[in-house]
């Protein structure tokens, strides 16, 4: 009977499958001016637009009570 071979990946095939989309990223945030603390980060314009679509669902619940 054969042995089965192993897939042939190695280290090197596998860090830069992990490397490769962090190092896109980084250029892209790089290039926008987008840094991890402070007034431009990816977390700011993400939170937002949740507060933003939250408040204007709370806002509209709130005006049509119908109170019996």
């Amino acid at each position: 009977m054969r042995k089965s071979r192993k897939s042939g990946r190695t280290i090197i095939e596998y860090l830069s499958a992990f490397a490769l989309p962090i190092l896109i990223m980084l250029l892209v945030f790089c290039i926008k001016g987008v840094f991890p603390f402070g007034g431009r980060t990816p977390i700011t314009s993400d939170l937002n637009n949740q507060y933003i679509s939250f408040f204007a669902y709370f806002k509209n619940h709130i005006n049509n009570l119908n109170y019996s």
